[in-house]
């Protein structure tokens, strides 16, 4: 990653660094649906390992991925759950350089795509790894040098998306089934794109500018072309968006965070009914940083959205929320760390089948995390 290139992209999304606001302050409060989530035993094969995206194919099946460090170098993760029992698999990397994934989707147990960026001394490029039913490979991205991609969606095999940013800005390319290509962006010269949900007519991406001051980036897919759509912003200073999920074409979720008046992060929601995106009020704890990395819409009626917030001692510690048809509101979610946990990606197939993954702090030696709940 360039340098310049890198610095924008820490400033926004911070957390990748490291293992990688509300028009008045709300009190947040633990819902009486009372989800239970529980701490699943995931590996660990580096001196730093973290876990950025989860999917899912059944209660039983579900890839998340990441990256981990060894012998000074980033290598791509991939962990396969298969019944009760997370394991890593074999996935590959581009030689020399440091490699990572930042986003997965998988539309069978055989068709599963991931893709992040390998970093060469000079420039990124972005990394697309396929999985097939039997092995991981990896496939030619329509970018060139400068690319990042930080998401992708995909509705069948012959329909995937992968956003990110590249040398003019955000970046999308698209794949037909049988090779990946490149389509522009038009309006987005200072953006950047970091999610994307696919519908039954096209496709939306979410990200942020890198002007000041920061505002939120929707774009939307016709079927045709690409074009920004018009945006919530509650702050006058900071507005990113990290996730989006789709129900529908007409019920699309997208989840960030914003920065208040005196500075501190706060969760942003946004919801799209079929005719404009509007802001949706959510929850914080406490009155430090709250952050939604990933959001995941199972139903119209259930919607689940993670991060982070901090406590009173400036660590981290897991935020996960709901939406039940009504109402956001926090959950009781794990922290097995003493320090620093964090969640950066949300899957699921139905309402009883749900997955958070992140890292827990543990000091120096940051480790995966993973959570299930049978809600």
């Amino acid at each position: 990653m360039s340098t310049q290139k890198g610095e924008r992209v820490k400033a926004i999304r911070r957390p990748i660094v490291i293992c990688l606001v509300v028009l008045g302050l709300l009190a947040a409060s633990t819902q009486a649906w009372a989800a239970s989530w529980i701490v699943q035993t995931t590996p660990n094969p580096g001196s730093e390992n973290s876990l950025l995206a989860v999917t899912t194919t059944s209660a039983s099946n579900a890839w998340a991925v990441g990256w981990y460090r060894t012998t000074g170098k980033q290598r791509t993760l991939i962990e396969h759950l298969s019944g009760s029992t997370w394991s890593k698999v074999t996935s590959p990397n581009v030689s020399g350089h440091d490699n990572r994934l930042y986003g997965v989707r998988a539309t069978s147990s055989s068709n599963i795509w991931a893709v992040g960026v390998n970093a060469g001394p000079t420039a990124d490029r972005g990394l697309i790894e396929h999985y097939d039913g039997s092995s991981w490979t990896i496939q030619p991205s329509a970018g060139g040098n400068n690319v990042d991609l930080f998401g992708v969606g995909a509705l069948s095999t012959s329909n995937a998306w992968a956003v990110g940013d590249g040398p003019s800005g955000a970046f999308a390319e698209h794949y037909d089934g049988t090779s990946w290509t490149s389509v522009p962006v038009p309006g987005t010269a200072l953006g950047i794109l970091f999610g994307v949900t696919l519908t039954s007519t096209g496709a939306w991406a979410v990200g942020t500018t890198v002007s000041s001051p920061q505002t939120t980036l929707i774009a939307q897919y016709d079927g045709t072309a690409w074009s920004v759509v018009s945006s919530p912003d509650p702050s006058g200073t900071r507005n990113v968006l990290l996730g989006v999920s789709a129900n529908s074409a007409s019920d699309v979720w997208g989840v960030g965070y914003f920065a208040n008046g005196t500075g501190e992060l706060r969760t942003l929601v946004v919801h799209y009914d079929g005719s404009t995106w509007k802001r949706v009020i959510s929850p914080d704890r406490g009155t430090r940083d709250n952050v939604f990395n990933a959001v995941k819409a199972v139903s119209a009626t259930d919607v689940w959205a993670v991060g982070y917030d901090l406590n009173s001692s400036g660590l981290q510690r897991t935020l996960i929320e709901h939406y039940d048809g009504s109402t956001w509101t926090v959950q009781t979610s794990p922290n097995p760390s003493s320090l620093n946990d964090e969640l950066f990606g949300v899957g699921s197939t139905s309402s009883s089948n749900t997955f958070a993954v992140g890292y827990q702090g543990n000091g120096s030696a940051p480790m995966t995390l993973a959570m299930h709940c049978a809600c």
